[in-house]
Formats: C-alpha cells, structure tokens, sequence
C-alpha cells in the first residue's frame, strides 16, 4: 500500500474510533453500560487498527490486530506501557460478556471510558508524532 493509501486508511479508522468513543460516552451517560462497553472496545479496535495501519499492516480480526499492537507497539515501549493492562481489561470484558456474566456497573464502565479516552488520545498524538496526517 502506498502511503497516501496508509495515511487515508489511518485517519478514517481514526475517525470512526473517536466516533464509536463518542457513542460510548453517550450510553454511558443513558446507563446502557454493557452498550458502553461494547463501543468502547470498538473504538479501541480501530484505534489499534489505525496505528497499524501506519506500518501497513490491516489485520481484520479484532484479537489478532490487538496482540500485534500489544507486539509492535506496547512490548516495544512505542507507546505506554500502561496501554497494555487496558488492552487485558478490555480483553477480559469480551470475555465475561461472551459467557453472559455479571454487567458492569456505572463506576466500571466509566473508569472503562476514561481511560480509552486517554488511548485514543495517546494514539492519535503517535499518528501526529509518524508525521500521519490526521482530520479528526
């Protein structure tokens, strides 16, 4: 892929993780927790999915793209090591929501949210500091 084509595919998964974030924050404030957390994993996903897009890799599975993240950016020290316990939690979250057990609770999910509010934020200043071009 050239990098025009990297760039562009960067930025608009950028664009529609700051949008999923954004409807995470809304169910949140509507006390649909689980939905919160639904979104907030999405916009995770594409904030990794943008990241990696950098280096041209466009992996299409939500797990397979999150340990190359955990390998090319968090194992690496690219990026904040504290990334790494969120990317679990959000993990684990998955987890416990595919064996339908106990929702989450205001307190969680709003913790859940304010820090992949700071991950959003901590990729897009990576994309700016790679000289990516973002619109956001």
């Amino acid at each position: 892929m050239e990098e025009m084509q990297r760039d562009a595919l960067s930025n608009s998964l950028m664009q529609q993780a700051s949008k999923a974030l954004s409807e995470a924050k809304r169910h949140l404030k509507d006390g649909a927790y689980t939905q919160a957390a639904d979104r907030g994993w999405d916009s995770m996903v594409l904030a990794m999915r943008s990241v990696l897009a950098l280096d041209d890799i466009t992996e299409q599975e939500d797990l397979k793209a999150g340990e190359a993240f955990r390998q090319m950016y968090l194992k690496s020290e690219a990026m904040p090591s504290e990334w790494e316990s969120l990317l679990d939690q959000m993990l684990q979250w998955k987890d416990r929501e595919k064996e339908g057990q106990q929702p989450l609770s205001k307190e969680q999910a709003g913790r859940m949210i304010s820090r992949l509010q700071g991950f959003l934020q901590g990729a897009v200043d990576y994309l700016v500091q790679r000289n990516a071009p973002y619109w956001g």
